[in-house]
């Protein structure tokens, strides 16, 4: 297990970021973590992790796949022909965790670092179970510098290939249904029949 602790700010003093910036990081510790064979139980809530001065006023009882779908790609082919890349769901992410699960196994306490993570992945040959305790801000870490960050990381072990490709994010369910929903009541047909703008304050 990964256990991420590392949310910054709290309900009273949020000090969170945008959706951009906690996809960021959701996608690079789903990418350590599949390197480890291993789960991320995420404790840091929409509600705390993000920023209603970015404009993100998340519920209190919001989840993360209301925004995110961890997904990896694979390519199939299809009537014996055509080949097409599909992405499918991965079972990798997980808020409601509860930390007796991580009773009785080994743990991995210091500072969030590329030193840990080859750690894990020493435990996870010898058979090892482990959790990986990440209780820093990410940011504050050295494994988003340019050798380690997804997807052009070169720190990795795992083969990734065509047919079988790194986990990723992709759009939740309910967002596209809203994006349907809006598309239908406009009645757009298109992606040419309109433009959007992303306005920063």
């Amino acid at each position: 297990w990964i256990h991420f602790t590392g949310c910054p700010g709290s309900i009273n003093e949020n000090r969170g970021a945008g959706i951009k910036d906690r996809e960021v990081i959701l996608r690079n510790l789903m990418w350590f973590a599949d390197e480890l064979c291993a789960n991320i139980a995420l404790k840091c809530t929409p509600e705390v992790w993000l920023s209603e001065e970015h404009g993100c006023y998340a519920p209190r009882d919001a989840t993360w796949d209301s925004y995110f779908t961890p997904v990896r790609n694979i390519r199939v082919t299809t009537n014996g022909l055509d080949e097409m890349v599909v992405p499918q769901k991965v079972n990798i992410l997980h808020w409601d965790v509860n930390e007796t699960t991580f009773e009785g196994l080994t743990r991995i306490d210091r500072n969030p670092s590329i030193q840990e993570y080859e750690l894990g992945r020493k435990l996870h040959s010898e058979g090892t179970s482990f959790v990986w305790n990440f209780n820093t801000d990410f940011w504050a870490t050295d494994l988003f510098l340019a050798q380690h960050k997804w997807p052009n990381q070169v720190h990795n072990h795992r083969e990734y290939t065509d047919s079988c490709g790194m986990v990723d994010l992709d759009t939740s369910e309910e967002l596209l249904n809203i994006g349907q929903l809006v598309l239908k009541e406009l009645n757009i047909k298109d992606s040419q029949e309109f433009v959007t703008l992303h306005l920063r304050r």
